[in-house]
């Protein structure tokens, strides 16, 4: 389709129709579907000007759940992986239209997934982009979106997928101040099956342990042991979900006796209950170790 001229048809096509709201759904939809894991595509889309007028649309279009959904997935695809894309999606102004799609959009969950995963692509790699979708409130705009779909996994899963990259250094307080630990903890509880939230999820609540005293403690004072040490408890067996459950119990754990206790007398308990399973003590004893080094 770019081959033949599809991508400059489009932006065209959205150009001069920029008052019909069905082209413009349709149109922002065309290009996300185009640069979808295509790097020359996306290099097309944003050459022929397909950043700007995706922009365009979502801001002429305020109220049109299907524009705002499509702008957010075409926003998110064309820069995916494409830090020149990335770059220039914050300066003609994607950031913040796609922050205002969710919060004018709060009940949709095709709205608050797809700007989830734009706002997570885009701070996921360049600090001032990343900054930029603070500034706008993107980490609030997820928390939100996670709190108003308690119930939807995906709406969750890409919330934690999201967060591993915004929730992090000076933009951490702003995640803890929103109760972020609070709705963190909450979807690892909901979706325990999902691997990818219990294991992004016991990410973040290390990197909230590991921070400062006072996050720490308000991980703890959320439920951060109980939920994390479940976690260690039914993943036994999966090295990698387990391996970030043990690194978020020895943050929590580190300087603070109860905590050590609580986790020391819970291993201990699954290595009595399961003495014959070679994975699961190995395991145990890799937690233990993480625990008694944080004395």
């Amino acid at each position: 389709i770019a081959f033949f001229g599809g991508v400059e048809a489009i932006v065209r096509g959205l150009t001069d129709c920029e008052e019909d709201e069905l082209v413009q759904a349709h149109g922002c939809n065309a290009l996300g579907s185009l640069a979808c894991n295509d790097g020359p595509n996306q290099q097309k889309v944003a050459f022929e000007g397909g950043i700007k007028v995706v922009v365009r649309a979502m801001e002429e279009n305020p109220g049109s759940v299907d524009v705002q959904k499509y702008g957010c997935r075409a926003l998110s695809n064309v820069a995916k992986g494409n830090a020149a894309n990335t770059i220039s999606v914050a300066n003609d102004n994607g950031v913040a239209a796609i922050a205002m799609a969710m919060r004018m959009h709060i009940d949709s969950d095709e709205v608050q997934i797809n700007g989830i995963w734009a706002l997570g692509t885009l701070s996921s790699h360049i600090t001032t982009v990343r900054a930029s979708v603070a500034k706008v409130g993107g980490i609030g705009s997820i928390l939100s979106g996670m709190r108003h779909h308690a119930g939807s996994e995906e709406v969750q899963a890409s919330g934690c997928l999201s967060l591993q990259h915004l929730a992090v250094e000076k933009h951490l307080d702003s995640f803890l101040d929103a109760k972020g630990a609070e709705i963190i903890l909450g979807a690892m509880n909901s979706f325990d099956s999902n691997s990818t939230i219990q294991m992004i999820g016991c990410v973040l609540v290390g990197k909230i342990a590991a921070s400062s005293v006072d996050a720490q403690e308000a991980a703890t004072f959320a439920g951060g042991i109980k939920t994390v040490l479940r976690v260690a408890q039914r993943t036994w067996t999966d090295l990698n979900v387990n391996n970030e459950a043990r690194i978020a119990l020895g943050r929590l754990a580190k300087n603070n006796n109860i905590a050590q206790k609580r986790i020391a007398q819970t291993v201990v308990r699954a290595m009595r209950a399961a003495l014959q399973d070679a994975d699961i003590q190995a395991n145990c004893c890799c937690t233990l170790e993480t625990i008694a080094k944080q004395d």
